[in-house]
């Protein structure tokens, strides 16, 4: 068994209203194919950036469960076909745990102290010796006509 981490998302209107049956649809979906669930726990309800059948605002279930591998393509095809979850994503938990939002470092503290990596700053680009030097002074024909 492996252990995943699975993210649900629901209308926020029927998590509101149904969210003893909400979390226990999923929780029973989970079971049915002897998932070990180790939490299951609300995590946010946002404004979705575009309307998932016709809903406009979602609460996400974030989940961690060891199961079978084998059995992981039918729970996904069943959360596919269920009428609360509007969109899934089930994978494997490494225990890694990296966040796209880091904290802000503490003033004078070093920004490797909080693992936030700098992207690469580009060096100024060298210019040769002697095209850096100013040009000598060029007469025109004209000029020298004068």
């Amino acid at each position: 068994m492996k252990k995943y981490e699975g993210m649900f998302l629901v209308d926020q209107e029927t998590a509101n209203k149904k969210w003893d049956e909400v979390l226990g649809h999923i929780r029973s979906t989970l079971e049915k194919y002897k998932a070990e669930i180790l939490d299951l726990d609300k995590w946010n309800d946002l404004k979705l950036a575009y309307p998932i059948k016709k809903r406009r605002k979602g609460t996400y279930i974030v989940g961690h469960f060891n199961l079978n591998e084998a059995t992981l393509a039918e729970i996904r095809h069943d959360f596919q076909l269920s009428d609360f979850v509007l969109r899934h994503v089930i994978i494997v938990d490494t225990g890694k745990r990296q966040s796209l939002i880091e904290e802000a470092p503490a003033e004078g503290a070093p920004a490797e102290a909080t693992g936030v990596r700098k992207a690469p700053v580009a060096a100024e680009p060298k210019i040769p010796e002697e095209v850096a030097e100013e040009p000598e002074d060029v007469v025109s024909e004209e000029e020298k006509a004068d």
